[in-house]
Order: structure tokens, then sequence, then C-alpha cells
């Protein structure tokens, strides 16, 4: 039996959600700013890399695991598998919108090479974030 009342956000872990996307932006954000110190002329330690992998990975988990456990925990028991693929299909979908704006980029000369790209990724993860966090904050003044 489902325990979800209709209320989504009222479920929602946001904060681990929204950390994790705001963490992804600060990825890319490093990895524009190497970018822009490369295409400068300036050796950057792969130090940097390693970071924005760091960073990236744990807001890769801190995103992944709160909708994962958000779609696995609310769903009926007889369909677990399935609002849980329908989580999987979604970064399926996220992954071909990447590729699809990626393309997009490269017709307009805005290839990786450039620090804009990166600093594109950023914007979009923060614009991703937002949403999220304005309906989180909704629910937790309903609440009050």
């Amino acid at each position: 039996k489902s325990h979800f009342n209709g209320d989504l956000w009222s479920h929602m872990p946001s904060k681990p959600s929204n950390a994790g996307m705001l963490l992804a932006a600060a990825a890319f954000a490093i990895v524009a700013a190497a970018q822009a110190a490369m295409s400068g002329g300036t050796s950057v330690p792969i130090g940097w890399q390693l970071l924005a992998y760091l960073i990236l990975t744990a807001s890769e988990v801190m995103v992944s695991i709160t909708a994962l456990e958000l779609a696995y925990t609310h769903a009926p028991s007889v369909s677990k598998s399935l609002v849980t693929s329908f989580y999987l299909l979604s970064i399926a979908l996220g992954n071909g919108v990447t590729a699809a704006v990626t393309a997009l980029l490269e017709r307009l000369a805005l290839t990786p090479e450039s620090p804009s790209y990166f600093a594109l990724f950023a914007l979009m993860a923060v614009l991703a974030a937002l949403p999220v966090g304005v309906f989180a904050a909704q629910s937790s003044a309903s609440k009050r």
C-alpha cells in the first residue's frame, strides 16, 4: 500500500536534491574556470579536474539517492520496479537532452574547449534547482 497522500512536495527530501543540483553547478563552474585558464595558456593541475569529478559524484549521489528513495518508498508494493524504471527512463531522457544540447552548441561553435560551454551547463544546473527550491519552500511554508 502506498503512503503517498497526493502532496508530492510534502514527502520530497528537497534539501539533498537541491544541494546536489547546486553541487553539480559548482563542478561545472570549476571545469569552466580550468578551461578558461587553459585557453589562456596556463597549465592547470590535474587536481582541479579531480575536484570537479569528486564534487560531481557527490551531487549525483545526493540527487539520485533522494529521487530513488522518493520513487521507491511512495510506490505501491506491486509497482515499485515499474516506478523505479520510470526514474531510470527520466535519466535516459535527460542524457538525450544533453546530447541534443551539445549537438546544438557544436553547431554554434561552442565546444568543450570553450569555457562558456561548461559555464552554460553550470547555469542550466542552477536553473534546474530553482523550481525544486521554490516548490519545497512553498511546501514547508504550508506545513506551518
